[in-house]
């Protein structure tokens, strides 16, 4: 079943139909004088590049924007260009334009496909450009966007596979809300992604996992909530900052954060809003080494709550130990930072003297909530000269 949106994504939503009813309304009123002609499109030319502000009658069937206008390049769609028009049913972007302003095709109710000609230049994609447009079920984004703002595809129900393109940093707000026929979502490496914004992909009702970038820093309220079948997240690096409900509501078993090399404090049990948490790996920092003459300081941030032990071992590169008193008891309520120091022994001065000692830090720790994870990391000591 699909969920509602929630009320400060409703209230975002609300606001941008209000605007697309408003510019409906300046799309029907406005004077002909405002723009000039050139087949079935009207457009302004500003004396070095061309904005599409709409079609000179009935839009065609095939809509196919044109790259030039009386020799200058077309490189704006313009605001509401094409908005609620049910009869445009293909739309073709050629290589010259920059960006597909906001409501560009808004309601677009007989919109079945977008093409990106090759070479795409397009890098911004604005708010509410795709909007409710329930008959798209396929569309390639180009490498060249950078910005896919609020509600740009939102309730495109029929679109079942989505690729978010490297050069994506930014996902705006219900940018791609209510796709309840998506089942793939992926990011094109390498990702620059770094914001998933408030209700991003909410109620994807047919999502059953995600792998999340390594360069995402936030997720927004609400991004994944209702979102019922999705049962595993990856973080490939690490952890976002996650808000509040973002994951509310999604798949009654158990959810595996499965991560490869996660660094950082990953998801508040309070997000996933009483859901179990099953082996969720957030131990332990990679953390930082120092050392004098007579001891080692390894010391590293604890970031989730839980209880272990952190070892520290020093050794000739023949084996032999050289380090004693190098193990500490770690109990965290919470993120924090621990120190394991290591006494070099006097053989082990002479032996740091005589070539590089191998370090080998071994953590074994358990999240309040999830599976034990043992993690060994290794580094090597050299005399400081």
């Amino acid at each position: 079943m699909t969920s509602t949106l929630r009320s400060q994504p409703t209230r975002r939503i609300k606001t941008g139909l209000v605007a697309i009813a408003v510019a409906a309304c300046l799309s029907v009123f406005a004077s002909p004088a405002m723009a000039d002609v050139s087949g079935d499109f009207t457009y302004t030319d500003s004396g070095t590049a061309v904005t599409i502000t709409g079609c000179s009658a009935t839009c065609p069937a095939t809509l196919t924007i044109p790259s030039s206008i009386g020799g200058h390049p077309v490189t704006v769609i313009g605001d509401s260009a094409f908005i609620a028009k049910s009869s445009i049913e293909r739309v073709t972007i050629p290589n010259s334009v920059v960006t597909i302003a906001s409501q560009a095709f808004s309601g677009n109710s007989g919109l079945k496909s977008v093409t990106f000609q090759r070479v795409s230049k397009v890098a911004t994609i604005g708010g509410f450009a795709f909007y409710n447009a329930p008959n798209l079920e396929a569309i390639t984004l180009p490498p060249s966007l950078v910005t896919i703002d609020e509600a740009a595809f939102q309730s495109a129900i029929k679109l079942a596979s989505l690729t978010i393109p490297s050069k994506v940093t930014t996902i705006g707000d219900g940018a791609f809300a209510t796709l309840v026929s998506l089942n793939r979502l992926s990011f094109a490496a390498p990702s620059h992604v770094t914001t998933i914004g408030l209700s991003a992909f909410q109620s994807a009702v047919k999502l059953t996992s995600v792998s999340l970038p390594s360069t995402l820093a936030s997720i927004g309220a609400f991004a994944f909530e209702g979102s019922t079948l999705l049962s595993s997240i990856s973080f490939a690096g690490i952890a976002p900052t996650v808000g509040g409900a973002a994951f509310d509501a999604i798949a009654t078993v158990p959810l595996a954060l499965v991560s490869a090399n996660l660094t950082g404090y990953g998801v508040a049990g309070s997000d996933f809003h009483g859901l179990t948490v099953r082996n969720p790996v957030l131990a332990l920092t990679k953390g930082k080494v120092k050392a004098t003459r007579s001891l080692v300081t390894w010391t590293t941030s604890v970031m989730a709550p839980g209880a272990g032990k952190i070892k520290l071992t020093a050794t000739t590169r023949a084996g032999r130990r050289v380090t004693t008193h190098c193990t500490v008891n770690v109990t965290s309520t919470a993120a924090g930072v621990y120190a394991v120091a290591c006494k070099i022994g006097k053989s082990g001065r002479g032996a740091l003297r005589r070539g590089p000692l191998k370090l080998t830090i071994t953590t074994a720790f358990t999240p309040t909530v999830g599976r034990k994870t043992t993690k060994v990391q290794a580094l090597t000591l050299k005399r400081a000269r």
